[in-house]
């Protein structure tokens, strides 16, 4: 049930790999859901938010890349 509330980084991208249960997205207002072994890569500026939707654990590992 936990949320990192919508932000957007000026100077970094975001890479997030999914180790462990559902992680919920929303980027730029459009949302999806990704299972273990999922990676994504958000550029600069895009305003996003992670959600945990379900009653188990999740893990993410989250690089920050300074652009």
């Amino acid at each position: 049930g936990d949320v990192a509330p919508g932000h957007a980084h000026l100077d970094m991208g975001e890479v997030f790999f999914v180790l462990v249960g559902t992680l919920t997205i929303s980027v730029d207002g459009q949302t999806s859901t990704h299972c273990p072994g999922t990676c994504l890569s958000l550029p600069p500026h895009e305003n996003h938010e992670l959600s945990n939707k379900t009653d188990s654990d999740i893990a993410i590992l989250t690089l920050g890349v300074r652009m």
